[in-house]
């Protein structure tokens, strides 16, 4: 069978920038920032730390309580962002034995591909804290359910009925693009007709201290690329989007927001932390393989948006391998950073970051980088400061530059000739 054609026709958001694809966009490209100082734990244990954390969020909204109670806090994120981005695609859901199942297509040609970062860690917090305290026999069972990273992938599954090819990725801060290549393979290759893909990650003690013992978190506002950058800014929250064929979307008439045109990924093999910053490090070798696998040239990209973390060894690395690859062309794309706006979601930032490049191509719009003041005189690129820019974007990069040197670039393309 020929190699299909990948593109993305629906769109779902859990975030600190809003619920759903709408208020999503308003906050990113309006420059709303969403991180201040959160009592998040008992300030025996940490200090207030800067977050990014979802405000008010009623989960009965879109979950009966029947439906929910199983679920961690990052497979509800999950669950909802997935029957937002299943709605916004246009996709029918029919009540069938309990599942919310999709009409008109086979539950073993749907697959489901996720990333996170720490996964259900609220819930292994929680066990260990009763087994030191109380003994392992004061386990609530249902923790025992729900402790796995792949669960997150399995509830979205159940919760749909879908039976086909199930993947959780916790590849860190580039776990939600990966889970979207490995979506995108899938449907390029013939093994499912629809990809339930993106990443979700939940805050816990676990992901702030790990920042924390990096020495990787700012105290203050996130400013990537900024002269007196600190750190980041650890968030929470999913991303979620819908692959199918080119074909199967214009059969059912659905809205084709972008296509998928091509990947690059690289491990740095170097260090947990430290990127790995030479000309031949493995973030110049992914944006290589990325621009080489979409059959496009350099000058051909209109906008990257960044990993940008706000670190001081994360940004000049970012930098110095955006100069590398597109050489006398990287002055003239426009990059941002919207972890400056929503904190480092970890699993869900890589997802996030390929729905603000969809986003930017329907709305002729980059969003900004916020909080930049001052010029690094080595990061020296457009960072688009402070205020989004309207541009025409037809072709963008996503970057994802994790821990552990797990390094995927994706690119996204937007051409009238996919537009239904």
């Amino acid at each position: 069978m020929r190699e299909q054609r990948v593109v993305i026709t629906g769109i779902g958001v859990v975030s600190p920038a809003g619920i759903g694809k709408e208020e999503f966009a308003e906050s990113i490209f309006n420059g709303r920032n969403t991180i201040e100082e959160v009592n998040l734990f008992d300030t025996s244990f940490v200090k207030p730390q800067m977050l990014s954390k979802i405000k008010e969020f009623d989960f009965a909204r879109y979950l009966k309580k029947e439906e929910s109670d199983h679920l961690s806090d990052v497979s509800m994120k999950s669950v909802i962002a997935a029957k937002l981005a299943i709605l916004d695609s246009q996709l029918k859901l029919n009540k069938e034995n309990g599942k919310h199942v999709i009409d008109s297509v086979e539950p073993f040609d749907i697959g489901v591909s996720l990333g996170t970062g720490v996964g259900e860690s609220i819930d292994i917090e929680t066990m260990t804290e009763t087994v030191v305290k109380k003994g392992w026999k004061f386990v609530p069972e249902p923790l025992l359910r729900r402790f796995h990273n792949n669960d997150i992938a399995k509830d979205v599954s159940d919760y749909f009925g879908i039976k086909g090819v199930n993947q959780v990725f916790s590849t860190a801060c580039s776990a939600g693009n990966d889970a979207i290549v490995y979506a995108y393979n899938q449907i390029k290759h013939n093994k499912a007709k629809i990809m339930i893909a993106g990443g979700a990650e939940s805050l816990s003690k676990t992901s702030i201290i790990g920042f924390l013992r990096m020495n990787a978190i700012t105290h203050e506002l996130c400013c990537p690329f900024d002269l007196n950058r600190k750190g980041t800014t650890p968030g929470e929250g999913a991303g979620i989007v819908i692959l199918e064929s080119y074909h199967h979307a214009l059969q059912r008439k659905a809205h084709i927001y972008a296509e998928i045109a091509g990947y690059g990924v690289s491990c740095d093999a170097f260090h947990l932390t430290k990127p790995d910053g030479s000309d031949m490090g493995g973030p110049v070798k992914a944006l290589i393989k990325a621009v080489k696998s979409a059959n496009i040239r350099e000058s051909d990209v209109d906008y990257i948006c960044a990993h940008g973390t706000g670190t001081k060894a994360n940004d000049l690395m970012e930098t110095r391998a955006i100069k590398h690859v597109f050489k006398e062309s990287a002055r003239n794309i426009p990059i941002s950073s919207i972890k400056s706006m929503i904190g480092h979601t970890g699993g869900a930032s890589g997802a996030l970051g390929a729905i603000a490049c969809v986003l930017a191509m329907q709305k002729n719009m980059v969003p900004p980088t916020i909080n930049y003041c001052t010029k690094d005189s080595e990061c020296d690129l457009d960072y688009v400061p402070n205020k989004a820019r309207e541009k025409e974007v037809k072709i963008a990069i996503n970057n994802s530059f994790a821990f552990g040197g797990n390094n995927t670039c994706l690119v996204l393309k937007k051409d009238r000739s996919i537009d239904t």
